[in-house]
């Protein structure tokens, strides 16, 4: 089976071109594929250029371009007014040839919740699912074509149709919390 890559677009400019099922960009989300050598290698999406880590085994790049061994260099980045400390790793152009599918679930689409379980009222969550055929040539993408992007209304209907959860509205006062506790989980 292998292990999946992970793609994430950084740049606003390439999430337009990732759009979910609203038709939303999306941005800094965890994309996988299998398509691309299944290798767990990490690319960050910018300028419509796919930028790889330098690892010390050379998996994204060829071993000359890996030679010296890594900086132990860490920084520190401000983002919400927390200071974060972050270990510098040099990111390359990647020189990835080819098209796969990457996918990913729509986290910033408020999911559908279902009680999945009567007994123990467990809350499930389902989230749009999204695929989208990416093309790179010398590591730059060329194309970008959706292949399945689902709002959360088709949830809604896969749900009903496939699935004996039972669906709560997003008035019902299970979910309320719920969609609270989400929002608010990093508080």
């Amino acid at each position: 089976m292998g292990t999946p890559d992970t793609f994430v677009v950084v740049d606003p400019e390439d999430a337009k071109r990732f759009l979910n099922g609203d038709g939303k960009p999306m941005l800094d989300i965890q994309m996988q594929s299998k398509s691309f050598g299944s290798t767990m290698d990490y690319y960050y999406i910018f300028g419509g250029v796919a930028y790889g880590s330098c690892s010390r085994w050379g998996r994204n790049f060829g071993p000359k371009d890996c030679e010296a061994p890594l900086p132990e260099e860490w920084d520190t980045v401000e983002r919400n007014g927390e200071v974060i400390l972050v270990q510098a790793v040099p990111y390359r152009r990647s020189s990835l040839n080819h098209s796969g599918l990457v996918y990913c679930t729509d986290n910033n689409t408020r999911p559908v919740l279902a009680l999945a379980d009567n007994r123990h009222n467990y809350i499930q969550e389902r989230y749009p699912w999204c695929e989208w055929e990416i093309e790179f040539k010398d590591g730059g993408l060329v194309r970008v074509t959706p292949k399945k992007v689902q709002t959360r209304a088709d949830v809604i209907g896969e749900v009903q149709d496939k699935f004996s959860e039972v669906l709560l509205a997003d008035n019902h006062p299970i979910a309320v919390k719920h969609f609270y506790d989400l929002e608010h989980e990093d508080d």
